[in-house]
């Protein structure tokens, strides 16, 4: 009997296409009916338009299963299975316990915590200076300045000669914030 049933299925949609009407494709557990019908495009290719109508006929998409709406955007070729909305529908309501279960452990340890006297352990966040010293390309705090740090002062003063001040290019060291004008 199912496979007359796909069969008849099966000729009933053929016969919707040709008659260029609506296909019913599927329902869902909340009472939306997903429709699919060749239309052609701006330049005359045969395309497939696919909506959904809901029981009060007002779209929500909260309403709408992954699964469907995937298949409204076409980046599923396929509609989902009955089988395969129901085995999604309960995982869904799976993780929703397990974040449950996770949010209640973190209420008890934060309950615990405030009971015996200790502040409440935020969670670790990211220690700014040391991703800063990653970025400038020093590594650890403890390790020497790294490539594209300032040099110590008495480092540069040690290796310029005598009398090669900033007359001979270099006037990085006698730099002021909008005071340097262009030579003419």
């Amino acid at each position: 009997m199912a496979n007359k049933l796909g069969l008849l299925q099966r000729l009933s949609a053929g016969v919707s296409r040709l008659l260029n009407t609506k296909e019913l494709v599927g329902l869902d557990a909340n009472g939306n009916k997903y429709y699919r019908w060749p239309a052609k495009n701006d330049y005359g290719d045969p395309v497939e338009k696919r909506t959904v109508v809901t029981p009060d006929r007002r779209y929500d998409p909260e309403l709408v299963p992954p699964e469907w709406s995937q298949w409204l955007k076409m980046t599923r070729r396929e509609p989902p299975t009955e089988e395969e909305v129901a085995r999604m529908a309960a995982r869904r309501v799976s993780i929703k316990q397990k974040a449950a279960a996770l949010d209640a452990a973190d209420a008890q340890r934060r309950f615990q915590a405030e009971t015996l006297g200790e502040a409440a352990q935020p969670a670790e966040s990211p220690n700014q200076d040391r991703f800063v010293q990653q970025l400038s390309g020093r590594g650890h705090a403890q390790e020497g300045p790294g490539p594209g740090t300032a040099k110590p002062q008495s480092q540069e003063t040690e290796r310029k000669p005598a009398g090669s001040e900033s007359s001979q290019g270099d006037s990085s060291k006698d730099f002021q914030a909008d005071t340097w004008r262009p030579r003419r």
